[in-house]
């Protein structure tokens, strides 16, 4: 089974809802990507709507048929050759990058992992690219976090921040985390030390100019602001999809969370596992929504719209 037939949803040019379409496409086991992965689960994320949009174009017109999903869960059904530690009807994690809105998808067995005892499917969806970012964005060598320092994170509810915060669990310092206020007590939960409502100016005034190392991963970087008046003089502020004018805070270093050659999965995903049977590592799912062109749509609807309670997973199970 070296070839296979399979639906997915994408697009070839970019727009609004309306682009989103579903073809038929052939999935091929080749030496880069060895491994064939049966998609039961897929994540949804903020990355998928602005690459969708063309928000991540650069102006640039696209020449092919994009298909989005950078994080999926599912079963292994065909293999070049055989892998230590993976087999064929194995449940795993996937990290393909792109690709992930399909019913199949090729990719390389360093990027393919069997799913942690105790994880959810669901959980194990939406894992593999939010948890990895967080970590990156705190092991990726773009600030050298001290004991005793305080980090904040703003859009500390959110996928990639909720990682964020209990990953800091390895580090000896005080965590500010801002969030909307209906996301206190779970945030807390978490393992923060602070919270703060981002809605409210007086209670982030009220911590100004404490953080040592400021993590934006808001919802395409609106907490900002708060972000840059949580910072301290010569401060690190690091953005996921954009960073703030230097004028706002000239003293401020800003960083942009990119991933290197060097940052791999291989590395990555061994390390969050690790923590997860240490520590455990939760994200709260806000909709299951069925793995349809309708259930994407929605998805992406939600998104952008900033209305998603929680991680949104695209499922067979749900159709």
């Amino acid at each position: 089974m070296n070839n296979i037939e399979a639906k997915a949803i994408g697009f070839d040019h970019y727009g609004g809802l309306d682009v989103l379409e579903e073809r038929n496409i052939l999935v091929e086991i080749s030496s880069l990507h060895d491994v064939i992965v049966k998609i039961e689960r897929a994540g949804v994320n903020p990355v998928d709507t602005m690459f969708r949009s063309g928000g991540m174009s650069g102006g640039r017109p696209l020449d092919h048929f994009w298909i989005p999903g950078s994080e999926v869960q599912g079963e292994i059904v065909a293999m070049r050759e055989p892998v230590a530690g993976l087999a064929i009807g194995d449940k795993v994690i996937g990290k393909p990058g792109r690709g992930g809105y399909a019913e199949y998808v090729a990719l390389s067995h360093q990027n393919v992992f069997k799913i942690p005892e105790g994880m959810s499917l669901d959980e194990a969806a939406g894992f593999s690219g939010t948890a990895s970012t967080a970590y990156w964005g705190l092991h990726g060598g773009f600030y050298n976090i001290q004991p005793g320092q305080t980090i904040a994170v703003v859009g500390a509810s959110g996928s990639v921040g909720s990682y964020a915060v209990q990953l800091l669990k390895d580090f000896d310092v005080r965590i500010i985390a801002a969030a909307s206020p209906k996301n206190r007590d779970y945030v807390l939960s978490l393992g923060a030390d602070i919270f703060i409502d981002y809605t409210d100016q007086a209670q982030v005034n009220e911590y100004a100019g404490q953080a040592d190392f400021v993590m934006d991963a808001s919802l395409f970087n609106k907490g900002e602001k708060t972000a840059l008046t949580l910072a301290k003089e010569n401060a690190t502020y690091m953005g996921m999809t954009t960073l703030p004018d230097p004028s706002l805070r000239p003293d401020v270093e800003r960083v942009f969370l990119s991933r290197t050659a060097e940052m791999t999965n291989a590395i990555a995903m061994p390390a969050l596992f690790n923590f997860y049977r240490k520590h455990g590592l939760t994200i709260k799912t806000g909709y299951v929504l069925p793995f349809t062109l309708d259930g994407v749509k929605e998805a992406h609807q939600m998104i952008e719209e900033n209305r998603q309670p929680g991680k949104i997973i695209l499922s067979r199970e749900a159709e």
